[in-house]
């Protein structure tokens, strides 16, 4: 009898895996999603410099984050704004098409937005989305993510152990289409505005096994210039 509940032990175990890895395989890998950068900003606190060039590891930091997400095999999307975006074969550049009344870009809502309208559009059913100035985003982010995705989910959004909402680091459904277009009517520009209007998973970095780091966003050029500091002294030691 010990044996046989060993046995059945075993065999939930493996039944639970492979319904984790179906699942992942059938939110991401069929058709159903895709991924995109949010590569849109001035760059204003970076002196107006196009972060997405920025290089970091042999690589620029929009280059490394395409490389992590072509790897998904899901299609792929480039939001656009102000600047010229060089992009690989298969992506799909798209133009951000939310202003405000001065006909200013509004942020990365704009780029969402313009992203999962396209995504609808492809026939999609939702976007995990990264910004373009995370120089150790890894695809571990969409694994986790692709895990809590439901039928009557608007977003999936990572909370990092120090309380933040990493709201760019995130999954969107079409369905929070609507939910955007009411709050750009209403003159309400931040992501986190959604939180009180759409159905919303939090998922607690600490609960899973994921690596902060990637979360690691380089906003100014002081970060930038620690950054490069720290990849001279990897390079000597």
């Amino acid at each position: 009898p010990t044996n046989n509940r060993k046995k059945e032990h075993e065999i939930m175990t493996l039944h639970d895996h492979c319904f984790v890895q179906c699942h992942f395989v059938y939110v991401t890998m069929n058709g159903k999603n895709g991924c995109a950068i949010l590569a849109g900003g001035a760059g204003s606190r970076m002196g107006h410099i196009n972060k997405a060039i920025l290089e970091y590891g042999g690589n620029t930091f929009a280059g490394t984050i395409m490389s992590k997400m072509t790897g998904t095999g899901m299609p792929c999307y480039l939001s656009i704004a102000r600047y010229e975006q060089g992009y690989p074969k298969g992506w799909t550049p798209v133009m951000d098409v939310l202003t405000n009344g001065s006909g200013d870009f509004i942020g990365p809502m704009g780029g969402i937005y313009s992203c999962l309208i396209r995504a609808r559009e492809d026939g999609l059913q939702g976007l995990f989305f990264a910004p373009c100035d995370a120089p150790f985003y890894s695809a571990e982010a969409v694994d986790k993510l692709a895990e809590y995705i439901g039928p009557d989910v608007d977003a999936v959004i990572w909370r990092t152990a120090d309380g933040r909402l990493q709201m760019t680091f995130a999954y969107y459904s079409v369905s929070l289409i609507p939910i955007l277009e009411t709050l750009v009517n209403e003159g309400r520009y931040s992501l986190k505005a959604c939180l009180d209007k759409a159905n919303i998973r939090i998922v607690e970095s600490d609960d899973t096994d994921i690596d902060e780091k990637l979360f690691v966003n380089i906003n100014d050029l002081e970060d930038y210039n620690k950054l490069k500091e720290t990849e001279k002294w990897n390079m000597i030691i």
